[in-house]
Order: structure tokens, then C-alpha cells, then sequence
């Protein structure tokens, strides 16, 4: 049976975990792209670092109106389906960019690439739900969470190398940088329609005491799950369990796009080095986010805790925006940032595992989006937000300090419940409600 365990779980993250990874990666890329491309394109178009937060938090004002209706229509249609036409439509969204020409153009698109991609981060997750026993959930949703700080690492230096064609057939480095990374999404989205499958049970590459293994723990998880008590929609919706999941997964989030959106510009401003060296040293905190990942899923898995290894990642990162909020010396502060990323990797590659162990049944998919929805709500409003404290205190300090409290609140808000994802804390029906 172990070998079977075994055989059964490398099929699975080589077909279904690495194929997502790929997805994730080039969305991420075609995400935050835009904070490599306004190194230039907000000198080139005028846009102040109010324009330009307001721009990007946009995304995700559209991204949440239709988080919701996407993630219902993924049930309906299945997540092949659903999960190959999101990043088509986030593709060709994302090559529309190299086409912006002044504010508005800047908002219409942030706005219409922010309804392409909507569900697709909770659709995924609930992909992988379809087909992560629960103690490998960990390990299964880091693999494709790695992309966040790959994304940069990869695409930090891709951005350097498109930002120095400026000029080349008249188009601008950062038209280029939008054009050429919009495309692989596209392909890649043509690719997965063919390649995914939707459910164990249609998983004719699985032998048949593969696929009996499989969707016989699936089955017993599910069962456990249901123990907890949120089993519908309706249930999810007015759990305070899930909504107070939500508002800590809100105030992490705060510091992912931040850093997300805003990285190249605090380090432009601490450094003073010219944009291709930017690129290169952004790259850093998300080395320190990739290692946080894949340490504290490991632990996590191995000990099946979830709660204190994200209330210990959610301090690191406040901790490490302290310093970089507060000391005078550039390379501190820079340091600092490097043990954001850290600290922050921690927490995400542990979060999503939490609500998976009490959402079960119809709850899954619509508890998962929403969740998603109140936390991904930190991009429009800690976007602006930050663009506003820099644009009138002349400095990120005020910003990072910011971040830092809604990092620790995170941590507060959720290190109190006592609900699944561990052996060391059980669940009651009515814990944390």
C-alpha cells in the first residue's frame, strides 16, 4: 500500500501540481510586472505614486467583484475548463498593456486584467483540494506557491534585460517587458486544456489502485472535514470562523502586494542604483520568501500544525518591516526586507491548509473564494494606500510601518482559533465561532 501511497502522489504532482506551478508563475509574472515596467513607464507617462498605486489596486477592485460568480462557474464547468480560459483571458489582458498610453488607459486595463484573472487563485486551491489527501496538502499547495517569489527571481532579471531595449522598433522597454510576458500565458493556457483533468475519477492515467487509494482518502478527509460544521455555502458566508480567517488573511496580504507592487521603487529609493541592479537586488526578499515556503510547509506537514507556524511567519515579517521602517542605514533596512520576505513565506506557504481542514462540501469552493476575496481586497486598498503615504511624506518609511502592523494583527486574529489542520489543535463545531 505504501508503494501505491507513493507511485500514486508522484503521478499527481508531476500531472496536476507542477502543471498549476507553471499557471501560478506566469500569472504572478503577468501580475506584477507592472511594478518592474514603472521604473520607466511612470516617468515616460507622468504617473505620480498616487496614479500609479490607484492604477494597481484597481486590479483587484475587479479581481474581488467577480471572485465570487468565477469560482461558481469553475464548479459548473470544471476547473479544466475554467482554470485554461483564465489565463488566456489574463494573457492576452496582460499584452494589452504595452498599449497604455495615459491614466485612464492605465485603469481600464488594470480593471479589465483584474476580471480576467478573478477566481483563479481560490479556483486553484480548490483544484488542488480535489486531489491533496490533507496531509500533503502543505507540501501540495507550496509547490505552487513557490511562484510568488520565483516569479520575481525568474522574472526580476527578465525585467531588467526587456527594460534596456527601450527604443527597439519604437516601442518602449516596458511596452516590450508587457508584450513578452503576456504571450507564454496565453500558450500555456491553449496547453492546459488539453493536459488537465478535472477529478481522480476521470484520471485515466491513474492505474486502477491508484485511482481506489486516492479518492478513498479524498473520501475519509472529506468526512472529517464535515465534522467541523461549515458543510454549505450558507454556512460559510455567515461563519465568523471564516471570516475572521479572512480578515488575517487581509492583513498579510497587505505586505504581499505591497512588496509585490512597490519593491522595485523602496529599493530604487534606498539604494539609488540604476534599474537593471534594481532588478537584480529585488530579487533577494523573494529569495528569503522561496526558503520560508518551502521550511515552515515542510515543519508544517511533518508535525500537522498550522496555526503557530503562520502566527511565527506573520511576526518574522512584522519584525523585518520594523527594521526596515525604523533603522537609518540603507543595508539594515534592506536587510529588513529580506526578513519580510522570510517571515511572510512562512505564513502563505501554511494559510490555505487551515480553512481546507473544516470547509467541506459545497463550502469548499465558495468559503475558499471568499476567504480569497477579503484577503485579495488588501491589494486595491494597500496599494493606494501605500502610493498616498509616499506621495505625501516623500518616503516609504510610513508605508512600511504600515505593513507592519497589518502583519502582527494578522497573527493576532488568528492565533487564538482552534480549528483543523493539526494534531495539537482540534476542532469543535462551534470553535471559533
Amino acid at each position: 500500500m505504501e508503494d501505491v501511497e507513493r507511485d500514486t502522489m508522484r503521478i499527481v504532482r508531476r500531472r496536476v501540481f507542477y502543471c498549476l506551478f507553471v499557471m501560478f508563475l506566469l500569472n504572478q509574472i503577468d501580475r506584477t510586472n507592472v511594478g518592474f515596467a514603472a521604473l520607466q513607464m511612470n516617468v515616460q507617462l507622468g504617473f505620480n505614486a498616487e496614479v500609479y498605486g490607484f492604477g494597481t489596486g484597481l486590479f483587484f477592485f475587479s479581481y474581488l467583484l467577480a471572485e465570487m460568480p468565477s469560482n461558481l462557474m469553475l464548479e459548473r464547468f470544471g476547473p479544466r475548463i475554467w482554470l485554461s480560459r483564465i489565463t488566456i483571458s489574463w494573457g492576452v489582458i496582460a499584452m494589452l498593456m504595452a498599449f497604455v498610453y495615459d491614466a485612464p488607459s492605465f485603469y481600464i486595463l488594470r480593471f479589465l486584467l483584474g476580471l480576467a484573472e478573478a477566481g483563479f487563485a481560490p479556483g486553484s486551491i480548490y483544484y488542488i483540494n480535489l486531489w491533496a489527501p490533507k496531509r500533503y496538502r502543505a507540501k501540495s499547495v507550496v509547490v505552487s506557491a513557490l511562484a510568488i517569489p520565483l516569479s520575481v527571481i525568474i522574472g526580476g532579471p527578465i525585467a531588467g534585460l526587456f527594460l534596456s531595449m527601450d527604443k527597439i522598433a519604437g516601442l518602449a522597454g516596458w511596452q516590450w517587458l508587457f508584450l513578452a510576458e503576456g504571450i507564454p500565458s496565453v500558450l500555456f493556457g491553449l496547453f492546459t486544456l488539453r493536459f488537465l483533468t478535472d477529478r481522480p475519477k476521470d484520471a485515466h492515467w491513474l492505474s486502477p489502485a491508484q485511482k481506489s487509494w486516492l479518492i478513498g482518502e479524498l473520501a475519509r478527509d472529506a468526512t472529517e472535514a464535515s465534522r467541523h460544521g461549515i458543510t454549505t455555502l450558507a454556512y460559510a458566508v455567515r461563519s465568523w470562523r471564516v471570516w475572521r480567517t479572512g480578515i488575517a488573511f487581509f492583513c498579510v496580504t497587505l505586505t504581499t502586494w505591497g512588496l509585490g507592487f512597490w519593491l522595485p521603487q523602496i529599493v530604487k529609493q534606498l539604494s539609488g542604483l540604476t534599474n537593471a541592479q534594481v532588478s537584480l537586488l529585488t530579487t533577494l526578499p523573494f529569495v528569503g520568501l522561496a526558503i520560508g515556503f518551502l521550511l515552515n510547509s515542510w515543519h508544517s506537514d511533518k508535525v500537522q500544525e498550522r496555526q503557530w507556524h503562520f502566527v511565527g511567519g506573520a511576526l518574522t515579517g512584522a519584525a523585518g518591516l520594523l527594521i526596515s521602517a525604523t533603522v537609518p542605514s540603507p543595508a539594515l533596512a534592506f536587510c529588513g526586507l529580506v526578513v519580510t520576505g522570510f517571515g511572510l513565506g512562512c505564513a502563505l506557504a501554511v494559510f490555505f491548509p487551515i480553512p481546507m481542514g473544516f470547509l467541506s462540501g459545497t463550502a469548499v469552493a465558495g468559503g475558499l473564494a471568499l476567504i480569497n476575496m477579503i484577503g485579495n481586497s488588501a491589494g486595491f486598498f494597500g496599494s493606494y494606500i501605500i502610493g498616498w503615504l509616499r506621495q505625501t511624506t516623500g518616503s516609504f518609511n510610513s508605508a512600511l510601518a504600515f505593513l507592519c502592523i497589518g502583519m502582527a494583527l494578522g497573527a493576532l486574529l488568528l492565533a487564538p482559533l482552534r480549528f483543523g489542520g493539526g494534531a495539537k489543535l482540534k476542532a469543535s463545531p462551534a470553535a471559533g465561532e
